[in-house]
C-alpha cells in the first residue's frame, strides 16, 4: 500500500512499515535498497512515440507520481532507524534524484526525507553529508 494513491494508506503502510521493522532491525537495510530501487523504477517515466516527423504516434502514460510521494513517506518513516552507510544512500537518492524529480509535490517530499535525515543524524554524519550537498549545490544549474 506504499504506492497506493490514496494518501491515507501510505501513511498507515509506511507507519506499519516502521514499527516492523523496529522489531526486524536486521532487515532495514534490504528494505531501503528495495524502497530505493522501487522509487528509480517509478520515476522512470516513459516518453510519448514519435514517428520519423517528430509527431506523436503513441502518447506517455500519466505520471503515477503518487506512488512516489508514497515511497518518500515510508523513507521517512525509516530514517530513525537508519546507519551512517544507509544514510549516505538515501542521501546519494535524494540528492540529486530525489530533489529533480518531475513533480513538483514527490520533490518536496524528498526534500523532506532529507530533512529528516539531518534533524535526526545530522550531529553524527554531518562530514560524509556535506560533500554530498556541496557536489549538488556547484553542479546545479
Amino acid at each position: 500500500h506504499i504506492t497506493s494513491p490514496q494518501t491515507h494508506l501510505q501513511m498507515a503502510a509506511s507507519k506499519a512499515l516502521s514499527t516492523i521493522l523496529e522489531e526486524m532491525d536486521e532487515q532495514i537495510g534490504d528494505v531501503l535498497v528495495k524502497l530505493v530501487d522501487l522509487y528509480v523504477k517509478k520515476a522512470d517515466v516513459p516518453k510519448p512515440v514519435l514517428d520519423e516527423m517528430g509527431r506523436v504516434i503513441l502518447e506517455a502514460p500519466a505520471d503515477k507520481w503518487e506512488e512516489r510521494v508514497g515511497i518518500a513517506e515510508a523513507l521517512v518513516s525509516i530514517v530513525p532507524l537508519l546507519v551512517n552507510e544507509q544514510l549516505l544512500d538515501l542521501i546519494n537518492l535524494i540528492v540529486p534524484t530525489g530533489l529533480s524529480d518531475n513533480s513538483p509535490i514527490v520533490q518536496a517530499k524528498m526534500r523532506d526525507v532529507g530533512i529528516a535525515v539531518i534533524n535526526t543524524h545530522g550531529k553524527l554524519v554531518i562530514d560524509v553529508l556535506l560533500p554530498v550537498f556541496e557536489n549538488y549545490l556547484d553542479t546545479t544549474p
